[in-house]
């Protein structure tokens, strides 16, 4: 399935925890739905434009639920953790928002 982010409005400076930016979500080329983060720390919010979208973000949803989940390792105190994470729409959503930042 196809997820794209358009509109794309990333603000660095006044990100804390998290990346600070509001987007369009387009699902297989349509307009769905909106996604924003305070970058406070706070989780990724989306919001559909309407009830007609609905169907089609619902989908995007069950898509990347049904992904693989995420492994991650991080360092602790000198010690090696990991962590397993359920994939969903906003973790997608996310990476997009990371991947625009790196290629810039």
């Amino acid at each position: 399935m196809k997820i794209e982010l358009k509109r794309l409005k990333v603000n660095l400076e006044f990100s804390e925890e998290t990346i600070m930016f509001m987007a369009d979500v387009y699902v297989e080329g349509k307009k769905v739905a909106y996604a924003q983060n305070n970058g406070r720390g706070a989780m990724t919010h989306y919001h559909a434009y309407s009830n007609s979208n609905r169907g089609l973000l619902r989908q995007a949803e069950l898509y990347f639920a049904n992904m693989p989940n995420r492994v991650l390792t991080y360092d602790y105190k000198g010690e090696t953790k990991t962590i397993e994470l359920e994939y969903s729409l906003q973790h997608a959503i996310d990476e997009l928002v990371e991947n625009s930042i790196q290629n810039v």
